[in-house]
């Protein structure tokens, strides 16, 4: 038998959790608009490296990613172990870790981070790149209090591809940034 007060409480849920994704990849899609216009890429041909449109797009990938996680909360699908913190939230008859404030609050910071940051970087990539680190970071974190078994050693399977893109993401960075730095160092050496 299907019970009608639940069926509408778990569509609204649904519609409500894709409301979010909508506002989300338009308020991203606003700031990404924004962010392209004042580079001034918009004249004629959207003709730039890859680096510097995806350091453009990346402040706004993090605000839909913020408000995209807050659906988890009413799909009750972004939970964690059972903890005793203050801020747990009930479910399943237990307090639990509440992962979709924490990838909110992950996210947003990232969000107001690299709108900032990304003001002052010269070197293309930087900012994308920085998102990366920190954005796989933070999911390393969040990983282990998932509700999920551990898949090797002490690692949950999230963990360890956390830590892989991580690292690799700390790799690309510091070989732009050399290479960066040898463009610079050479474009000072040749002027007269």
């Amino acid at each position: 038998m299907i019970d009608p007060e639940a069926f509408r409480e778990a569509a609204g849920s649904f519609y409500l959790q894709w409301a979010l994704l909508g506002l989300g990849l338009s308020l991203g899609s606003f700031v990404t608009l924004r962010l392209i216009k004042q580079a001034a890429l918009v004249d004629g041909g959207l003709r730039t490296d890859f680096w510097r449109l995806a350091d453009l797009c990346t402040p706004g990938l993090a605000l839909v990613q913020a408000i995209w996680s807050l659906g988890g909360f009413f799909s009750q699908a972004g939970y964690g172990i059972e903890t005793r913190v203050p801020w747990a939230v009930f479910f399943d008859g237990a307090p639990r870790h509440p992962l979709f404030i924490y990838h909110f609050a992950l996210n947003l910071a990232l969000f107001f981070f690299l709108l900032h940051f990304g003001k002052k970087e010269k070197m293309p990539g930087a900012v994308f790149l920085r998102y990366f680190i920190w954005y796989f970071g933070g999911r390393y974190w969040t990983e282990g209090v998932v509700a999920e078994p551990l898949f090797w050693w002490r690692f949950k399977a999230g963990q360890l591809i956390s830590l892989i893109l991580l690292h690799g993401g700390l790799i690309l960075l510091w070989q732009r940034r050399r290479r960066h730095k040898k463009a610079e160092g050479g474009e000072r050496g040749c002027v007269t």
